[in-house]
């Protein structure tokens, strides 16, 4: 997908994870319609500026790193910051975590537009 498809789609971006996590992200998104894509965290400020996620997730261990500039990416991006502590989290939890997480991006930003 170019950067203009992904406009009106909901967009999981994963930072700093492994890919088979991120392949376990992307088996639970499309139940909320959602894409997942990735990157490491030196790519995450560009990429949030140029998908604009609803969610932004990482590890707690990744967001300790400099949870002062994540919050801000969030907040700039009208995205909701997910963190996970365990990447083996059992699959149906990261399924109601990521699915609670675009709900309520969704509810914010609709909040907000009007």
């Amino acid at each position: 997908m170019t950067t203009s498809q992904f406009k009106n789609v909901p967009v999981v971006l994963v930072v700093g994870q492994t890919s088979e996590f991120v392949d376990r992200c992307r088996d639970v998104a499309p139940g909320f319609g959602a894409v997942v894509q990735a990157c490491d965290l030196s790519a995450a400020p560009t990429m949030c500026a140029r998908l604009r996620p609803l969610v932004l997730l990482m590890s707690e261990a990744l967001y300790a790193f400099d949870p002062l500039e994540f919050d801000a990416l969030a907040r700039d991006t009208s995205s909701r910051l997910l963190r996970l502590d365990d990447d083996e989290i059992p699959l149906e939890a990261l399924e109601l975590l990521i699915g609670a997480a675009v709900h309520e991006a969704q509810a914010l930003r609709a909040s907000t537009t009007r």
